[in-house]
């Protein structure tokens, strides 16, 4: 046998083991905070096991994951600061001083900056995540501020102030985060908590302790257009990703309210553990883990069902919890798209093939995901901005939906040019489907001059 034939050989047994291998899908980690225990326990979802316990601050109440799920900051609210926690290899990477019981943490959509709330500050702190990461602005609201939550323009953080100081209400603070600055304050009765935006950016959902209710606000017009009534307590509110639905944690009734955003009624509650506070959902909808500060356990809701079909032994206090997004990587585009951009004059055919693999380097096929790769193809004049292009893109011999890849041991998508002729360059990028992300991307150009 030749060298040539030999090493064919090898690469087609390499293929043929790691496509049969990838059958097992990317699962998540839920991180979850032990407030009285001083850490966190990492649990794998696809087993829900917990794999292992990382010690941080003093009483971390709650935490949050970067966009991308290589960081989760935890807020330690006696050691006053802030444990970066790299989700690669599960250790402390960073601590950061912060203000006094800082409480809840959210992220710009880029992942460049994080919003922490301080309750006895009577503010908000913003970190710039790149390192060295720092304080790089503090933001003065009313009587101490818990829930945060961050629309998906990344224009605006909502801020919940839940306890009145009189003649000072309990309100909800906008921020404009181009400039740190409060722009508004909302009167929200009734001690407003752990709040949280729809994905859409449309509305705002407040539970309100004192009320067992939870308000909606309109984001266009920033005013409350109405209420459901839940448990009782009420502390925190997630959505699912579709934002179909929205899970309200009862603090004590020790139950879940499930609202249908459509019809803004309740239309499941579901008995868990004993004083429920933050949960999260999987990136896929799938599941809702609730931690139970009293019971020191995590409540596994099956969200099909609204039904708990496991419960989770963790650390003492588990306040919050917060989910590490699916994410795959790309190995490059093959031949002749990784050579720098390709210059067309004239009509042509583009292939783009590349591998998806999983965190343990396993190939992602179409049956392991929800949805495929698309093709994203940005237009650069040189005297503009970016212009994403993507709708004119055409697939030539393949049955691809729109622009998406389709599956042929590797991910493929055949780009005609024709609809692309006014000059400069168009880069070419894979970017994921629905509930995962793709990071690294695979990215190529070409130039029409």
């Amino acid at each position: 046998m030749g060298h040539r034939s030999f090493s064919f050989c090898l690469s087609l047994i390499w293929l043929m083991s790691v496509a049969i291998a990838s059958t097992t899908r990317a699962e998540p980690f839920a991180y979850v905070t032990n407030r009285n225990s001083n850490s966190v326990s990492v649990i794998d979802t696809s087993t829900n096991v917990e794999v292992t316990t990382i010690f941080v601050g003093v009483a971390p109440q709650f935490v949050a994951v970067t966009p991308t799920g290589d960081f989760a900051y935890v807020g330690n609210a006696l050691s006053h600061d802030i444990s970066v926690i790299d989700t690669s290899n599960n250790t402390v990477a960073d601590t950061i001083a912060v203000g006094l019981i800082p409480h809840a943490i959210a992220f710009t959509p880029d992942g460049a900056f994080a919003y922490v709330t301080n309750k006895d500050s009577n503010n908000v702190m913003v970190i710039n995540t790149a390192t060295p990461r720092m304080v790089v602005a503090t933001v003065p609201v009313a009587w101490r501020p818990a829930g945060i939550a961050i629309t998906p323009d990344g224009k605006f953080a909502y801020v919940a102030n839940e306890l009145p100081l009189p003649p000072i209400a309990p309100s909800v603070s906008v921020i404009d985060t181009a400039t740190n600055t409060v722009v508004q304050t909302i009167d929200v009765p009734n001690n407003p908590g752990w709040l949280a935006i729809a994905p859409d950016g449309q509305h705002v959902y407040i539970p309100q302790a004192t009320a067992d209710a939870v308000a909606i606000l309109d984001t266009n017009s920033n005013t409350l257009i109405g209420s459901v009534s839940v448990g009782d307590n009420p502390v925190a509110v997630v959505f699912s990703p579709d934002g179909a639905y929205a899970y309200v944690s009862n603090y004590l009734s020790h139950s879940i309210s499930v609202i249908d955003t459509s019809t803004r009624m309740v239309i499941a509650t579901v008995p868990v553990g004993q004083r429920p506070f933050r949960p999260a959902v999987t990136p896929d909808g799938a599941f809702l883990y609730v931690p139970n500060s009293l019971s020191n356990t995590v409540s596994v809701i099956d969200t099909a069902q609204n039904t708990v079909v496991q419960t989770l032994t963790v650390g003492a206090a588990p306040w919050g919890v917060a989910m590490t997004p699916i994410v795959y990587s790309c190995d490059g585009f093959r031949a002749p798209m990784n050579a720098g951009a390709v210059t067309v004059r004239k009509n042509r055919a583009l292939p783009l093939k590349a591998w998806v693999l999983d965190r343990n380097g396993q190939l992602v096929t179409d049956a392991g995901i929800a949805a495929p790769p698309v093709l994203q193809v940005l237009y650069n004049s040189n005297t503009q901005q970016a212009e994403d292009v993507s709708d004119e893109a055409v697939p030539a011999g393949q049955g691809t939906n729109g622009n998406q890849f389709e599956f042929n041991d590797e991910w493929r998508f055949n780009l005609l040019t024709k609809n692309y002729t006014a000059s400069g360059t168009y880069t070419l990028r894979m970017v994921a489907g629905d509930n995962y992300l793709i990071n690294p991307t695979c990215e190529a150009a070409f130039v029409i001059d």
